[in-house]
């Protein structure tokens, strides 16, 4: 009987303990969960090259490599460079925040320099007011995800979806985005990417560099 009474002793006990370790609200219902973070974004990625590639008959989209400094790494020196990085683009967000289930620490993964603009042009005529090598802005959709309004604006969850069209966007519209996400996308039945053409993107930084990619298509 003794033995049973300290049982539940401890037992009662240890029921604070591990009810205050759990930091997390999770939500079946929306497939989400809360955690705390110290910084919004877990990675930056110092953009190197851009590349492109077609994903279907209206969309296009654009990845990077680079190097990336991470908070998870394990490598000191690179954590020192997150952390630049951090207070570089001033997340402080030590705060509350909704993500998926799909998520882990590590997924969240900017650039370290913000883009400033975009210019698409293409070798072959996409009709009036569109010779070959003429800008195709107007006609393009830019899609992607900004971690900048949640920092800046405590907008609501940790990335704010950006669609405008390229010709469109300002400098603010492309701060802070995710990486792996950013899109072309010319779905308003004006597409042309079936065509054999070579697709030319210049994209813009802060410092002044301007990235290239020649995607060929339609071949």
């Amino acid at each position: 009987m003794i033995h049973m009474k300290w049982l539940l002793y401890c037992n009662i006990l240890m029921i604070p303990l591990f009810s205050g370790c759990d930091s997390s609200e999770n939500n079946n219902d929306t497939g989400t969960y809360r955690i705390y973070k110290e910084y919004l974004v877990d990675a930056y990625l110092e953009v190197e090259k851009m590349y492109g590639r077609q994903l279907n008959a209206t969309t296009l989209e654009l990845y990077f490599s680079g190097k990336k400094y991470g908070i998870t790494s394990e490598n000191a020196s690179e954590v020192a460079k997150f952390k630049e990085l951090a207070v570089k683009h001033n997340d402080d967000f030590s705060d509350y925040i909704t993500v998926d289930f799909g998520y882990t620490v590590g997924n969240y993964v900017s650039y370290a320099e913000n883009f400033t603009g975009i210019e698409i042009r293409s070798s072959i005529s996409w009709g009036e007011g569109h010779s070959a090598g003429s800008t195709l802005n107007d006609l393009c959709y830019f899609t992607a995800y900004s971690f900048a309004p949640t920092l800046k604006d405590h907008a609501k969850g940790g990335l704010t979806h950006i669609r405008k069209h390229a010709d469109e966007l300002t400098a603010a519209d492309m701060e802070l985005l995710q990486d792996g996400f950013l899109r072309l996308d010319f779905s308003d039945g004006n597409s042309r990417l079936s065509e054999a053409q070579v697709i030319t993107i210049s994209l813009s930084t802060l410092s002044g560099r301007v990235l290239r990619a020649d995607l060929k298509i339609g071949e």
